[in-house]
């Protein structure tokens, strides 16, 4: 006698797979904020060691062309502390270092035929605005006077003189790119009289946050140390 056995198939119940889905999504929903977050910030600090390399090699490039030492007495102190007259030959020499950068000058119809600084340059205003390091207020500054360069990266470089520091570089290191705030992916610098490239510039409404100023928290970023003093990296500190 042959004996024939129906094998027996489990499925789940509609019930069971619903609250599978459920748990799946409020897991989803607690964790895929903080792992955006992480991305973003990586990236940002990607973006922030390419740009500011590339500032760096330009600022050693420019000494080599010159065989000086010193930025700051060979473009600012010949020309008796005059600030234009100095930012135009210090621009000029930045613009000649930087392989396939690209200038946007402030010109309306210049701005207006290019369309990589169309996105940068509000030509009427002539104003820029940032995010300061809080987010919650706008941090602006005139570039009306600045050379405005864009890299092949998308980084962008203010070059300016200001009366307080004399040279200024600002980069932004996305471009037109969010989040456009400070100490995220805006950084302001400047040549000290020694001809060190120092944290700071010229920057609006903006002179303390988290108990340190503005120059402490571009020295963070620079060290790539936490504000907070927590041990941490600084772009994993960002919020």
């Amino acid at each position: 006698m042959t004996y024939h056995f129906k094998k027996q198939l489990h499925a789940f119940t509609l019930s069971e797979v619903l609250i599978t889905l459920g748990i799946i999504g409020v897991v989803a929903a607690m964790t895929m904020p903080s792992l955006i977050t992480k991305i973003q910030n990586a990236r940002l600090e990607s973006q922030f060691k390419h740009s500011y390399s590339l500032l760096n090699n330009a600022l050693q490039a420019m000494k080599y062309e010159h065989n000086i030492d010193n930025l700051y007495t060979y473009y600012v102190e010949p020309n008796n502390h005059d600030l234009n007259s100095n930012t135009s030959s210090f621009s000029e020499d930045f613009n000649k270092v930087f392989k396939n950068i690209q200038k946007c000058y402030s010109m309306k119809s210049y701005i207006a035929a290019n369309k990589y600084c169309k996105d940068i340059i509000d030509a009427d205003e002539m104003t820029s605005f940032y995010l300061k390091f809080d987010g919650q207020d706008v941090a602006s500054f005139h570039y009306n006077f600045f050379d405005i360069y864009y890299s092949p990266s998308g980084a962008i470089f203010f070059v300016d003189a200001a009366p307080s520091y004399s040279l200024c570089i600002y980069i932004d290191t996305n471009g037109p790119s969010l989040p456009n705030r400070l100490g995220y992916d805006f950084f302001p610098f400047h040549i000290d009289e020694n001809g060190v490239l120092k944290p700071g510039g010229y920057m609006y409404g903006e002179s303390n946050v988290h108990g340190a100023t503005v120059n402490d928290i571009i020295s963070h970023a620079i060290s790539n140390t936490c504000y907070q003093g927590n041990g941490k990296s600084y772009f994993s500190c960002l919020k």
